[in-house]
Parts: C-alpha cells; structure tokens; sequence
C-alpha cells in the first residue's frame, strides 16, 4: 500500500517541477513511510513519484517507479494485485524480483491498459506513462478501494493519491460539491471539493495525450453484474460462492508482514476471521473498539469471537476525550469535508492496529455483496406503500415529531417497525419525497439539504441519475456507485492510511461479487432475512450467537458527545465561521440547529456536517466558491 503522484507541466522549469513533486510526496508520507522514489524526464517533461508501504517484496526489487522489461512503460501504483503470481504465469515476461509492481506493468506491456485490468485482481489506483506515445494512463479499482486525484489543464496535468498533494492545482470551491457534501456527508466522484481538481471514478481509466495535455480516452472496465434469474438452481451456486470465499481470504492474506483483522460484532468480520484461522497461519490479531455507551457497543459480541478462534484480541475504549483530542485531525487527514461521524473510531483503531500489525482484513462490503442494510428490507416497501397518498399529506406527516409519527407506523401493514426503530428520524423526512430520486436521497442523506445552510447557491444539481423503480436492485446498485466507494472506503482508506496500516476488504474481490450475483435475489433475501446467503455459509463457522444477533452499524455516541465535551470546540467553529463565512452560510438556520441539539432534539448528523464543513474551512484558510 502506497501513495502515488506526478506531475506534467509545459510551464514548469525542470528543478520547479522536481521541487513540486517532493512538496507532494511530504503530503502523503504517511501512505508510504518506508521509502521513496522518483522518475524525471527532462525531454517531456514529467515527474512521478513514489511513497512506499513495504508489504510485499521488501527489497529494491520492489522498489517505484518501475520500468517495463522493455523499458517501455513507467508506473507508480498504489494497492495490491492479489493474482499477481497467476498473472507473472501468463505474461511469460521475465521478472527480476516477487513484486506486484513488477508484475502489472509487464502485463501492460504485454496486453495493454484495458486487458490487463480485465485480468487483474485487486485493490488499486495507479499511473502508468507510456514512452512510445507520449500518453498517460491514469486507473482505479472495480469498486473504489484506493483514490486518486486529477487535474487537467492546457498546459499541465497533476494526480495524487490524496487532494492534500495538488495544494499548488487548487482554485476555488465548487459549489455543487458544497451542496454534495452537506445532502450526502461526503462528495461524490467526479468531483472534488474544488472546481479544477477531479476524483478518478472507480472501475474507470482515463488516456491523457501529453503532447496536447488533452484527454483523449475514459472509458469504464467493469459494471457490478446483475442477480441471475431467479428460476436457477441456487445450492451449486452458493457452494461455488462458499469456495471463491476461502480462496479470496487466502489470496488477501499474502503478505511479507504480520497480519490481522478488524472485528466487530457482526457477520462480516466474524467470518473472515474464521476463514482466515483456518488458513493455518499463525495466532491472528484481532481489533475492536469500544464503546462506554452500550446503544452503539458491540465489543462483547466480539471477544466471544475471539475466543472462539484463540486470537491475539486487543479492544480498545473510545471515549469523549478521545474524540476531542482526534477531530482537530480530521481535516488534514481526509482532506475533503468528510462527516462519517464513524471516521474517528475508525482512525484510533488503526492507529491501534499499526502498533502491532501492518495489514489488517476487514469485512467492508458485505453488506453491499450481501444485502445487509436494513433499507433494502423496507425502503421498497415504505415507498410503494407512501406512493399512493397524494404529496400533500406526505408533507404533512413529514412534519410530525418522531413521538406522534411512530404509533402511526405502527399501525401501516406495510412497514416492519422492528427493522426502523433506529432509523425513526430518518422516518420523518421520507414521507416528504417528491420522486424516486429525492426518495432515495432521503433514504441515506443527511438531515439537512444544502439550500437550507446555504446562501444564494442556485445551481443546484441531482446527486443520481433518474431511478425507475425503488427497489432491492436498484437501491443495491447505487450504494455500489455511490455509498460504498465515496463513504464506506473513503473513511476507511485515509483513516487507515494515516496510520501507514493498509486494510484489505477481501468482500469487495471481483471474483467474489460476481459469484454472489450468480445467486437469486430472493435466496439473498430469504423471507426477507438480510444475508440470507451468507448466513448459510456462516452457520456451521461462526458462534450462534453472532449469527443471531440484529445488525447494527458502526456509530458513536455524537448526540452526547456533541452536548458534552465536544460543545465548546463546535461553539468556537461556529463563532468563527460566522465571522469568515457569513456571507454564504446561512448562520441564522445552523445557529437554530445547534440550539436544537443542546435542548435535546436528534440533530446531531445535521450538526456534525457543519462543524466538520467550518474545521475543513479553517484549516484550509476558508477558500471562497468559485461563482
């Protein structure tokens, strides 16, 4: 695991543009701590650079940018090819050393760009420059795992791992990204925070022609398969899907260095981990957090896992000082607004995992591979029940406080009020959709719309594509465009990253969405049983227990936190940004916000996206919108 970055630039003095790419690799030190490396060419004039996490092939052998056997091709690449050694086979190129690095770009220069991606396995994002035709190619993995930033210009091209390595590229906020931010707590690729800097969009590679410094080729690779017609035979199948599994988890387990796996209390974790023992490696380290506040604690559920599989087991306890003394960094270390308020335990936990291990597993995945949300149980049916009111009472009963809303769910024969006892709030907003887009974005937004914190920001635009139908297909494919590469991984990735721990989400291999989309729909969703699949596969290997238990999502304690310890740094943010920002943040509805949050009211997802918003403001010296 590595971070990557290069610069091409008609304007730029060689000695400029070498100073340039050392300014960026310091920015992203921390995704590669254990060396460096550099490729210059004066005669076009391109720089690459290199951060290295040492995992797989220690020596100089693995050591970037490397160079193609032919010399031809140069690439700088972060990730892990998991089928590196099946792919060294079929290249029949000669390899000097037992990397992955060394491996992909002989592919390339065996098959090409688009073929060798179509063959590989793995999480990645990487730039590989080709010297015959002066072009570069820029890629991203299958589902989003690993990052990568760009900016194209007249005279110049920029990518880096992380946004906080193209400071030098940046203009003003775009002001859709704004907007993104503050409806989804994150900003969606294809943007970025900045109106002249790109996010590469997973399962995508872009061609940029040097010479012209213009864009010449962007094309998709892969698309998440379609659930085969439920008419087949589905037992073959989960048996294959069974196999793929144990297979993917030994592949993921490659490594040079100690080894372990995030554990929380659920299904996912519980059975990588049991896969994982049964791959006859040593003792595994397992990591949990903890929580004081039992509403969002799963730590028991997880020391009866480890000890079923005799882990190395280390738990760690997040409290409201925790918190306090760790947000400050969130800004530098997502460098985007980002408002997962579950970004934080996610940060200490690997810091926690990187004293002992340098790559961890993760069940990151499962619930999008294997139908785990709760909304794919009811959102398709809350909608199609709510559809039939004219908008008008929709509107109404989207008014209702929580406490006159519920006995009313209560009492609609469509709604399984177990599954939303703790998405209630969400509740409120759902009745008031206008289509099946602003459904959906109601479904897994956040409280609050921009145009409601915003001033005088016109150019509003939908965050999705029209959606025909909401249903389990429909709502599965967008949190696989949207949720799970922008959020899920996001999080994951910079938290991890800025740890020097590389997270591997075995869940999210190719191979094994493809297998799971060659089972039905309806066995995924067993009488309406999310991971109806995995379940099967679970039950004779992890604890009853575990499979038994509610799902229940990796969260804080905020609503308290933000009333306790956190309330005088979100006090300063707003007094400050009241001061910097007034003229395009609407002070008047956040202060009400906040008010509404300190006398009890759940608004603390609404507030943390202001308070998160205002901290990035400041630390990058409150950039104004680009208008």
């Amino acid at each position: 695991m590595c971070g990557i970055g290069g610069v091409f630039s008609k304007v730029k003095s060689h000695e400029d543009r070498k100073k340039l790419v050392k300014k960026m690799s310091d920015e992203i030190i921390h995704r590669g701590p254990d060396d460096f490396g550099e490729y210059h060419d004066e005669s076009i004039p391109l720089s690459l650079i290199h951060r290295r996490l040492s995992i797989i092939d220690l020596s100089e052998m693995g050591r970037q940018p490397i160079e193609s056997e032919n010399g031809r091709f140069v690439l700088t690449f972060n990730g892990e090819i998991y089928n590196f050694k099946e792919i060294r086979k079929k290249i029949e190129v000669p390899c000097r050393g037992e990397s992955d690095s060394e491996v992909l770009v002989n592919a390339i220069q065996r098959w090409g760009v688009e073929k060798t991606l179509n063959q590989i396995e793995g999480m990645f994002a990487f730039a590989v420059f080709d010297r015959k035709w002066n072009r570069i190619f820029l890629a991203r993995d299958r589902c989003g795992e690993k990052p990568l930033y760009w900016h194209l210009s007249q005279n110049e091209l920029a990518f880096c791992s992380e946004l906080s390595g193209l400071k030098d590229f940046q203009s003003g906020l775009n002001p859709n990204s704004v907007i993104d931010f503050f409806a989804l707590n994150c900003v969606p690729s294809r943007r970025s925070i900045y109106s002249n800097i790109n996010k590469l969009e997973p399962a995508r590679f872009i061609e940029i022609d040097l010479e012209k410094c213009s864009l010449v080729n962007e094309k998709k690779y892969w698309n998440v398969p379609e659930f085969v017609d439920e008419s087949r035979f589905d037992e073959e199948a989960i048996e294959r899907l069974e196999t793929v599994l144990y297979e993917t988890v030994e592949k993921t387990m490659i490594s040079d260095v100690p080894i372990g796996c995030f554990l929380s209390g659920g299904i996912d974790s519980s059975i990588l981990l049991s896969m994982m023992s049964e791959q006859g490696r040593k003792q595994v380290n397992t990591f949990t957090a903890k929580f004081e506040d039992s509403r969002h604690d799963e730590s028991k559920a997880a020391l009866m896992t480890a000890r079923k599989f005799k882990t190395s087991h280390h738990e760690l306890l997040i409290t409201e000082k925790d918190m306090l003394e760790s947000v400050s960094q969130m800004s530098q270390i997502y460098s985007e607004p980002f408002s997962d308020s579950s970004q934080i335990p996610t940060f200490l936990i690997s810091k926690l995992a990187s004293e002992k291990v340098k790559v961890v597993l993760s069940g990151d995945g499962g619930d999008e591979v294997f139908l785990g949300y709760n909304r794919y149980g009811f959102a398709p049916r809350v909608y199609k029940g709510l559809s039939v009111l004219p908008y008008s009472i929709r509107v109404s009963l989207s008014k209702l406080p929580i406490n006159k809303l519920a006995p009313f769910l209560r009492k609609l024969p469509f709604i399984q009020f177990s599954l939303l006892q703790n998405k209630l709030s969400r509740m409120e907003r759902l009745f008031g959709f206008k289509d099946n887009v602003d459904f959906y974005r109601r479904l897994v937004g956040h409280e609050v719309h921009a145009n409601r914190v915003l001033n005088d920001f016109s150019m509003y635009e939908e965050f999705f594509s029209e959606i025909n139908e909401i249903n389990v297909e429909n709502l599965n494919e967008l949190d696989f465009q949207w949720y799970l590469p922008e959020d899920i991984l996001t999080k994951v990735d910079r938290a991890s990253m800025a740890n020097g721990l590389e997270v591997r989400s075995p869940f999210l291999n190719s191979r094994v969405i493809e297998a799971a989309r060659g089972i039905s729909l309806s066995s995924h969703m067993d009488s309406n049983q999310l991971k109806g699949v995995l379940k099967r596969i679970a039950k004779d290997l992890i604890p009853l227990d575990i499979l038994a238990r509610p799902k229940v999502g990796f969260s804080v304690p905020l609503d308290t936190w933000l009333r306790g310890g956190l309330r005088p740094w979100g006090e300063e943010l707003l007094k400050m940004g009241r001061r910097e920002t007034s003229s395009w943040l609407n002070f008047e509805r956040i202060d009400r916000v906040w008010e509404a949050l300190q006398s009890g009211r759940q608004t603390q997802f609404e507030v943390w996206d202001i308070l998160i918003f205002l901290d990035w403001l400041k630390i990058n010296n409150f950039p104004e919108p680009t208008r």
